[in-house]
């Protein structure tokens, strides 16, 4: 619901398609947004206009990839994780499992959205709560694994430095506003950026 103030207004993102018949030659299209929760306004992506049927076609395609992206890892996460509990000991196992359940999470966030699909009820603002805790405990679990994976190149303190900062980017994602932690989180991607120099 838009509004003219925080209050007033109730944030949400819904991928949707809207049928309508021009009554003339000119056709003019009016949005009303407003923006006082995301650091970044306007539309998601740019508006799609044809024939009812194809667009809706070329959503069910979108949304059909996307199913199929977060079904393939979420089978690999949950059989790792599963062979981990049955056989142990194996923690590069373990931890590929959690990876790939993490990257099922995210895509379920991006693209078509499809979180709010899966769960009708959830609000935005648990949503990106999520979203980006998920991403932010992440990035130390690849690392982890980069580091058992290879222990010569891997430094064993970024890792650490890397869980600890993955936490605490949490934590602040947790129990700060979301127009407060999607502006400090673009210093989580820059610390993101510099992990993937020291991988091998």
């Amino acid at each position: 619901r838009t509004g003219d103030s925080k209050q007033s207004q109730t944030p949400y993102f819904r991928p949707q398609v809207v049928p309508f018949m021009p009554e003339g030659p000119e056709l003019e299209l009016v949005l009303q947004i407003a923006n006082y929760h995301h650091r970044m306004g306007g539309p998601r992506r740019a508006l799609i206009l044809g024939e009812s049927n194809s667009v809706r076609e070329l959503q069910s395609n979108r949304q059909g990839r996307a199913m199929f992206v977060c079904g393939a890892l979420l089978v690999m996460g949950l059989y790792h994780v599963a062979f981990y509990v049955i056989r142990g000991r194996d923690t590069l196992t373990l931890l590929f499992g959690l990876f790939s359940l993490s990257m099922c999470l995210r895509a379920l966030y991006t693209s078509e959205l499809l979180v709010f699909m899966v769960v009708p009820g959830i609000s935005w603002q648990a949503a990106m709560r999520t979203d980006y805790i998920n991403l932010s405990l992440s990035i130390p679990i690849i690392m982890h694994f980069l580091g058992l994976l290879y222990p010569r190149e891997m430094n064993r303190r970024l890792i650490q430095f890397a869980y600890v900062y993955g936490a605490g980017n949490g934590l602040w994602t947790l129990l700060t506003e979301p127009r407060t932690y999607l502006w400090t989180n673009q210093a989580y991607y820059i610390f993101t950026l510099c992990m993937c120099v020291n991988i091998p």
